[in-house]
């Protein structure tokens, strides 16, 4: 496949998916779903296209991701939901740098003076290529990239009151992709957790790297990425987009049996990064059909 048609399929998926978009963003609140307690203090703040994630940490507020910009309204609207106020919001942490995950830090930012913070590689993304966050993809006078406050790398720790998050760089989905660890507890029990930010498969298809000039290593980098993160004794595993069988489908067990807590299970972590090496490994072999098909 030359490099002209792989770019003529990408701009072909991306407008197929700005279409199948375009509903949501005539309506946020079409995917609406009401906010709720995991553990501890720890709430799933997001909706039924991206995940967003709000930890009470006794001395201010940290929220994981912040939606599209279009959902900035209805971001805020669910935090207060839950009793919680927008002036106690100290941190915005980010799991990458693409406009579903960051699409109303500027807002927040700006409203109540939160530092949002992000990997370094991202930033780097924001300051020499922010058309790879597909910020031009999202019109309107709400979309902004925002200035980062902290700028973290593999290993560091950021700390508030009562929680420790650690920052484990896994890039490949995109260069600041980043997955973070941290212990909850609830009464006498607590658990670890991680945010899985290895995310999916579309940001690698080979038009768009292709057209933007990414390194085709890229796709090296999310498999090991993948594989960095197996085997980790991990009791609660988020995401950040509620994929199949994913959180709302363990809120929706949740609600059935309000005694359970079908969100902690130990077999998640390796079953979720299992599912995303699949996926890859489909998408791979889907391109390579399409190869085929076009060379003949």
């Amino acid at each position: 496949m030359n490099k002209e048609k792989a770019i003529e399929l990408w701009d072909q998926a991306e407008k197929a998916l700005h279409k199948r978009e375009a509903p949501y963003k005539a309506d946020p609140r079409s995917q609406w779903i009401d906010p709720f307690r995991i553990f501890g203090n720890l709430y799933y703040v997001g909706d039924r296209v991206v995940s967003s994630h709000l930890i009470d940490t006794g001395d201010g507020l940290i929220l994981f991701d912040t939606g599209l910009p279009f959902t900035s309204e209805v971001l805020k609207e669910r935090i207060r939901y839950l009793g919680y106020r927008l002036e106690d919001l100290k941190y915005i942490i980010h799991t990458h740098e693409h406009i579903d995950h960051f699409g109303a830090t500027y807002e927040l930012q700006q409203e109540y003076g939160c530092k949002a913070c992000i990997h370094k590689d991202a930033a780097d993304v924001f300051r020499i290529h922010p058309h790879h966050t597909e910020i031009q993809s999202s019109t309107g006078p709400e979309t902004s990239l925002f200035v980062p406050d902290v700028e973290f790398v593999h290993g560091d720790v950021i700390s508030l009151g009562n929680l420790r998050i650690e920052c484990f760089h896994t890039p490949g989905h995109s260069a600041g992709a980043t997955t973070f660890f941290f212990d909850l507890t609830e009464g006498e029990k607590t658990i670890r957790a991680g945010l899985c930010g290895v995310n999916g498969t579309m940001t690698l298809h080979i038009g768009r790297l292709a057209k933007y000039g990414i390194p085709f290593s890229e796709r090296e980098k999310y498999v090991a990425s993948i594989l960095s993160l197996r085997g980790m004794e991990i009791d609660l595993t988020l995401d950040t987009h509620p994929r199949p069988n994913g959180i709302l489908a363990m809120r929706a067990r949740q609600l059935e049996n309000p005694e359970s807590n079908p969100f902690i299970d130990p077999s998640a972590w390796d079953r979720t990064l299992n599912d995303y090496l699949t996926r890859y490994n489909m998408f791979v072999q889907d391109e390579l059909n399409r190869l085929e098909e076009d060379s003949q």
